[in-house]
């Protein structure tokens, strides 16, 4: 997996972690999306078909890390509850397109609902 950089203060974080999974450039998939807003996992999910990427259709509530697949896409809970950020689950490992790459572990599972992770398995990634 090789890691995609969002730009600083750019909200292209899920349009990074697509470019990831897809091992594309951040530039491919803001093209194809035609925007570089905020995004939206089914928005992210169309995307990912069309790079040939297949990803769950729904995104699973996830209280630890033995709970998650070796890839999925993850959405962790900011300071605001409207807006969530997108990171890639690989292996033992967080691909972050803010904060870089970091141990699992080191995400913030929590017990309570407003802040709950949330995973979609991304199957054919290797």
């Amino acid at each position: 997996m090789r890691l995609v950089r969002q730009g600083e203060y750019s909200n292209t974080c899920g349009h990074a972690c697509a470019a990831m999974l897809a091992n594309t450039t951040l530039e491919r998939v803001v093209s194809i999306l035609d925007h570089d807003r905020p995004t939206k996992w089914h928005e992210l999910q169309g995307i990912l078909f069309i790079l040939g990427v297949v990803a769950d259709v729904d995104m699973v509530p996830c209280f630890s890390p033995e709970e998650m697949p070796r890839v999925c896409m993850v959405t962790v809970p900011t300071a605001s509850p409207a807006i969530k950020h997108f990171v890639v689950k690989y292996g033992g490992e967080v691909y972050d397109p803010a904060r870089g790459i970091y141990p699992v572990w080191q995400l913030p599972f929590s017990p309570r609902a407003a802040e709950v992770l949330r995973y979609a398995r991304v199957r054919n990634v290797d």
